[in-house]
């Protein structure tokens, strides 16, 4: 291989996994936790507001998902955000139902509702499905399609979202790669590794999106 083809190799990837602020820091899956299981993450993402800014925004979330029973699930989150000129806060509260699962296959309905104050952190309102399928290689592919707003002022816009969990060669872990297609500069590519260990997931996650800078995000199950 030349230097070329290198050089042009390692700016494909640098344009693969550079991330929005508006990308999330994974999919949503159509797999419900299960009946009095508890799952707790804080997502911390970090990026320049513009190319060779001075000024970063950087924004914390932190979700809990709570099993009702092995079909419902309840979430809640709360996500703050600062950029050099506001603060930025969102509150959501939301249901997840499992509405089938056959063989590798399963799927959800998901609803949420959020209070916002300044920018979109997490979506106002949200109503989508969601399926998982883990392959006989355990690949595991996530699909998302809904319907989101932003803000009570915006219309509601259509969600459309991929995303694979790869294994790697070591124990526990994995490779993502995720693809969200949305309007309004939403849309966004990014990939992230898994160091997933004794239960407790820390996913490293860069992405790229047309409208914006890189930015990187990291998230830890607690």
């Amino acid at each position: 291989m030349s230097n070329l083809d290198s050089v042009r190799i390692i700016k494909i990837f640098f344009f693969l996994v550079s991330v929005s602020i508006h990308a999330q820091p994974m999919l949503e899956s159509g797999k419900t936790i299960g009946s009095g299981n508890e799952y707790i993450e804080l997502s911390i993402l970090g990026y320049p507001v513009k190319p060779n800014s001075q000024w970063q925004y950087s924004q914390s979330q932190l979700q809990k998902q709570i099993g009702v029973s092995d079909k419902w699930e309840m979430r809640y989150a709360i996500a703050t955000g600062q950029n050099s000129e506001e603060f930025h806060l969102s509150i959501l509260a939301g249901l997840q139902y499992r509405i089938h699962e056959k063989g590798n296959w399963s799927g959800s309905l998901s609803a949420t509702v959020s209070y916002l104050q300044g920018d979109q952190i997490i979506p106002q309102n949200k109503f989508w499905y969601s399926a998982s399928h883990i392959s006989k290689n355990e690949i595991e592919l996530n699909i998302n399609l809904g319907l989101c707003q932003n803000t009570l002022e915006d219309p509601f816009h259509p969600l459309i979202a991929a995303g694979w969990v790869f294994p790697t060669l070591y124990k526990s872990k994995f490779i993502h790669l995720e693809i969200y297609l949305q309007p309004g500069a939403n849309s966004a590519l990014q990939i992230g590794y898994d160091f997933s260990k004794n239960n407790h997931q820390t996913l490293l996650m860069i992405a790229y999106n047309a409208q914006g800078p890189p930015a990187f995000s990291i998230l830890r199950s607690l």
